[in-house]
């Protein structure tokens, strides 16, 4: 998430009056479009999540501040107005049928001595091929003489959207009523959109296979805002899709068509962890920092419970970094320990305590990942630790490996 900040130095304008927030009556599209309106199609709208969660703080001399959520803002104002010139308008998912995509991202800044709040957005239309049909930026403005005007960037959004949406339809063929009748909304195909780059990677993490089945387990919170899921296998891209979720235990089942030759085994849960008992995490950390091949830690189980003594929960002192959220954590056994979750925010953390924590980080324990697969009826394999032999670190690398793999978050 990215903060854009201001420090006021003169509250020139800390008085005055709000501007009035537009009412969606009085959007009107432009009188010199030719098209009728609204175009008898779908639109759906992408706002990248980065850009969805944004926040613009404004700093004012008394030390307060003001926060403007201006990436809500802007969702608000281009549904808003959307909807004056298309016959329907969606949020876009990858199974969204539609005619039409449009992407938006912008910027926001406010001139303190003029009372100007400004936007531009930069704005990319695609057909249901992912072909890009136009891209293009605008910039409004709103004044008001009220430092705290949180109608002011509202405002300046939908004049934006409007002007753009003004332009692109007056000026595109695309848009006449005989090809809108013609054309069926369908939904973007994940090639099409990665093709043509307008989904963007927002996060990764890793994942492992539990059958051959092509099932994964990872993380609730590594897929749970992914507009698509994709999974980075032996250097192969290919498409997956949530099948079951919880977000109170932080985990998720995912499908793809792969059908992997190995798959992991968890340690049967009428087994307990030991205290002390050495554990190995296989991932992929800080995605296009470190190698895009699997990286391997090893440590120890520090504690049988978690935060606040969560027992569905382990601590351990094997180090994770960002990207690692999902994949497995194993024993000496090479059998699943359970699914790697977190790790303590130590900069956090010591705003309380005056002391950064060393290496403290979480896992879910297997038993509570078998309990969720058999509540959703899926198909993994147990075993207890005595029908398993001790094995070497390369040794289960070399195995964990193989149903190892990266997920890639898009949107």
């Amino acid at each position: 998430m990215i903060f854009r900040t201001i420090f006021l130095l003169f509250l020139s304008l800390s008085t005055g009056c709000a501007v009035n927030k537009v009412d969606n009556r009085d959007i009107q599209p432009s009188q010199a479009i030719e098209t009728t309106l609204p175009v008898n199609a779908t639109l759906a709208i992408y706002i990248p999540n980065d850009e969805l969660n944004e926040k613009f703080f404004v700093y004012h001399g008394n030390g307060s501040r003001t926060r403007f959520h201006t990436g809500l803002k802007l969702e608000e104002a281009s549904f808003n107005v959307a909807k004056k010139y298309f016959k329907k308008v969606e949020r876009f998912s990858n199974e969204t049928p539609l005619n039409y995509l449009l992407k938006l991202e912008s910027e926001v800044s406010l001139s303190t001595y003029w009372g100007v709040y400004k936007t531009t957005i930069t704005a990319s239309l695609y057909n249901s091929n992912g072909k890009l049909i136009d891209q293009s930026s605008v910039t409004e403005s709103e004044k008001s003489s009220f430092l705290h005007d949180r109608n002011a960037f509202y405002n300046a959004y939908v004049d934006s959207v409007k002007s753009y949406l003004d332009n692109v339809i007056q000026n595109n063929d695309e848009f006449n009523a005989e090809r809108s009748k013609k054309e069926k909304p369908k939904p973007i195909s994940f090639e099409n959109s990665q093709e043509s780059k307008f989904l963007e990677l927002s996060a990764t993490g890793s994942g492992f296979f539990i059958n051959n089945n092509g099932y994964i387990v990872t993380n609730q919170h590594t897929v749970g805002d992914c507009l698509a899921v994709s999974a980075n296998y032996n250097g192969v891209q290919t498409d997956v899709f949530v099948i079951a979720s919880d977000k109170d235990i932080d985990i998720a089942v995912l499908k793809t068509n792969i059908k992997p030759k190995k798959f992991a085994t968890f340690l049967d849960s009428k087994y307990e962890p030991r205290l002390g008992e050495e554990t190995i995490t296989v991932g992929f950390p800080l995605h296009g920092i470190l190698s895009n091949k699997p990286t391997l830690t090893a440590g120890n189980i520090s504690a049988l419970a978690g935060l606040e003594g969560n027992e569905s929960f382990l601590q351990i002192s094997t180090p994770v970094q960002p990207g690692n959220s999902g994949g497995p954590l194993i024993n000496g056994n090479g059998l699943i320990h359970g699914v790697v979750q977190s790790k303590l925010d130590a900069i956090s953390l010591a705003a309380f305590t005056g002391d950064i924590a060393q290496n403290i980080n979480f896992a879910i324990k297997s038993g509570a990942v078998i309990d969720f697969l058999k509540k959703n009826g899926v198909k993994f394999s147990a075993k207890a630790p005595g029908r398993t032999t001790k094995k070497s670190i390369p040794d289960i690398a070399d195995e964990a490996t193989k149903y190892t793999l990266q997920l890639m978050c898009h949107g």
